[in-house]
Parts: structure tokens; C-alpha cells; sequence
């Protein structure tokens, strides 16, 4: 099944064709149950497909081809895969080794799925090294969860496996819901290990779930509030330059994008306005056009229209709190999930927007004296990033 799209909603012509099935044991295929939900496109807000929902028994399909899979394991690599994707620049362009036949004759199979909403293709390359070579069999999962929905990219990926050679079985592509899907994965007794990226609820929900199914191993990601300290003796420009570059990074979409900066007050003021110049430099767009397609447009939407309400409901606390903002706030453009890099100056430390991960293009910046202070206040927070 394939939906035909005409226009990408800027007026020039899209693909007229995108995949919008499952890929099980080397084949494009139809949900058992036939659901769908809808992919928007972030840019233009406009129904991009609908894409078939996998459930339950679409898990058991996939566990069952992995299963068959797994004896004639070989460990392909990626060499091919990311040949097909984008040539032999790709850091992951070289042939990991087989793993040796003892490995796969005496070691039970490792079925590995990945879950992972908003960049299916860094899910695919960051682990396969490790698993390839220890001859597990991989799944992949689309999630349409809190974060974000890709799985259009994650189908791309295997019809380029499956151009790639590599063997039916191996690499199974489901899109669908967490608590459908995803919780079917979670607690199947024949899954081995699963990977997740998403919210800490949700990662909470997969960990429960492979305790009290077969004790399965467990790998999260569960975001980040990730620092930048800035001392009294940097360059001050080039300080400027990798906070903005960092929180711009997917459009802040990272679990390893600064959001956090804490800055030496010696230096503050010369700082922050070189911030704040920077991130109109590379982070704005084009008034008249913010196509994603455009080589004029340097900043991508949020991903989905939850995410985007999301952090436009932390810059209402951030008014209401009384909170410096020293950048813009603000929704940009007239559609799409667009919001310009925001810097906000001086939250509190208990704060909301300073605890929690915002995920998007907003920066929050401090002031400190003491290096034991500032120590204290990098250290005091939930996430391990």
C-alpha cells in the first residue's frame, strides 16, 4: 500500500508515492487488524499519509521471522546499508566482521528491537556495530509516541536492507503505537533485549514490562538536560558559537543539546549578547519561506504538534513567573511547528522549564561565581546527560 502525495504544501510537487506498510521477513505487508493513523508534515501541517498500525499479532509475525532468521545469522554489517543511504562518506561505511560460528551455536538468539519515535535512522546505526557483530537479529520500531513520528524514514530503511542484501528476517520495520505495539514488544517472552528512546513515563512502562515478562535486557534513553559551563577565560565568541550551535542541533530536538548554559558573571553580558547574535545568525529563518526543502532555511519545525505546544506552554509559565527572556518566544511563520531560538535568563533552579527537558530550541541561561556553586547546580537535576 502506497499514498499518493501531490503537493508538500508549499506549492512545489512531493513524492508521489510513499511506503506506507510493515516490513516483516524481507516483505512489504498490510497490519493483520488494517489500522492506520495519519503522519503530518511538521512544516505544513498537512496529512503526509496514513500509515498502517501494527499490533499484537504483526509482533508475532516479526518475532517469528527473526526467530527463523537467526540460525543462518552472519552479521552483514553495515557497510551496504549505508552505501545505498549516503555513500561511502558515512561514518558507518565499513564492514564490521562475522561473528564467529561458535557465537551464534552457543549463545541463545538475541532479539533486539529498537524503539524509537523521532529519529528512526540514528536508532538504526548507533547499536548495530555491537549487534551485528554479535550476531543478533534486529527489529525496529516506528513509535507514534510523546517525542515524535518517523516512520516513513524507518521504511526507507528497509527497502534499502532489503536492495543491501541482507537476510529475510533480520531487520523488521513496525510502525504503531507504544501502548499498543510497543507494550506487545516489551513483554514478549522471546524477545531478548530492547532499546527505547523517549519519555521517562514511557520508559518506566517498557522496564516494568520486561521485568515481570522473562527479565529481558533493557536499553533507555530516556532525554537530557545537558549543561554548558562557561568560565571567565574562554574565547567568548567562539563560546557563543557552540551553545547556539548545540541548542539549534535538530532544532533542539536532542537529549544531548545544551539547554542548560551557566556562564561566568564576569563575562555574562558580553556573552549573552553574543548568544543572542548568534542564534538569529544561524537560526533564523527566511521571513518569506521556511521550506524545509529550501537551501535558504537553516531550522527545521518541531516534529509534531504536541512537541510544539509543549514548549510554547513552557514560555506562558516563564511570563507568568516573570522571567527574563532575552530572545524571541514565539511561534514563526503562519503554519508549521516552527518556533524561533529562545534564551531565557535567570530561572529559577526549581523552575519547570529548568528541570525538565523543553525539547525544543530554547536555552536557559544562569549566572554563577563560584565554581562549587555552579558544580552543585549541574549535578542537581534527574537526568543522566
Amino acid at each position: 500500500m502506497t499514498a499518493n502525495v501531490i503537493s508538500n504544501g508549499h506549492g512545489e510537487s512531493g513524492p508521489r508515492e510513499i511506503e506506507t506498510r510493515l516490513f516483516i521477513n524481507n516483505g512489504l505487508v498490510k497490519a493483520q487488524k488494517e489500522g492506520t493513523f495519519e503522519v503530518i508534515n511538521p512544516a505544513t501541517e498537512v496529512i503526509t499519509a496514513h500509515v498502517q498500525e501494527a499490533t499484537d499479532t504483526d509482533v508475532e509475525l516479526a518475532v517469528a521471522a527473526a526467530e527463523a532468521a537467526f540460525p543462518a545469522c552472519r552479521g552483514i554489517g553495515l557497510c551496504a546499508l549505508s552505501a545505498l543511504y549516503g555513500g561511502q562518506g558515512s561514518r558507518h561505511s565499513r564492514r564490521i566482521p562475522s561473528p564467529d560460528r561458535q557465537l551464534c551455536e552457543h549463545h541463545p538468539p538475541t532479539f533486539v528491537w529498537c524503539l524509537r519515535g523521532h529519529n528512526p535512522m540514528e536508532c538504526a546505526s548507533h547499536d548495530d556495530d555491537l549487534q551485528d557483530a554479535a550476531g543478533s537479529d534486529r527489529r525496529q520500531h516506528s513509535s507514534r509516541g510523546v517525542v515524535a513520528k518517523a516512520p516513513l524514514t524507518s521504511l526507507l530503511i528497509a527497502k534499502l536492507a532489503d536492495e543491501a542484501g541482507f537476510l529475510a528476517g533480520v531487520i523488521n520495520i513496525l510502525n504503531g503505537h507504544g501502548a499498543v505495539c510497543g507494550a506487545a514488544l516489551s513483554a514478549h517472552p522471546r524477545m531478548r533485549k530492547i532499546s527505547f528512546t523517549g519519555s521517562v513515563r514511557a520508559g518506566k512502562a517498557v522496564l516494568e514490562a520486561a521485568a515481570k515478562s522473562n527479565l529481558k535486557k533493557v536499553t533507555l534513553e530516556l532525554g537530557g538536560k545537558s549543561l554548558l559551563i562557561i568560565f571567565d577565560d574562554p574565547d567568548v565568541a567562539s563560546a557563543a558559537q557552540a551553545a547556539a550551535k548545540s541548542i539549534l542541533l535538530n532544532s533542539g530536538q536532542a537529549c544531548i543539546a545544551s539547554s542548560r548554559g551557566y556562564v561566568h558573571d564576569s563575562i555574562a553580558e558580553a556573552f549573552s549578547k553574543q548568544l543572542v547574535q548568534v542564534l538569529k545568525h544561524l537560526g533564523s529563518n527566511p521571513e518569506e519561506d521556511n521550506n524545509p526543502l529550501s537551501l535558504s532555511t537553516r531550522r527545521g519545525p518541531q516534529a509534531t504538534r504536541g512537541q510544539f505546544t509543549s514548549t510554547l506552554g513552557y514560555f506562558d509559565e516563564v511570563k507568568q513567573a516573570g522571567y527574563k527572556i532575552i530572545s524571541a518566544r514565539k511561534q514563526e511563520g503562519r503554519k508549521g511547528f516552527f518556533i524561533e531560538p529562545t534564551v531565557i535568563f535567570k530561572a529559577d533552579e526549581e523552575s519547570r522549564v529548568m528541570k525538565e527537558e523543553v525539547f525544543g530550541p530554547v536555552i536557559c541561561l544562569s549566572v554563577f561565581g563560584d565554581e562549587k556553586e555552579v558544580l552543585k547546580c549541574a549535578n542537581d537535576g534527574a537526568y543522566g546527560l
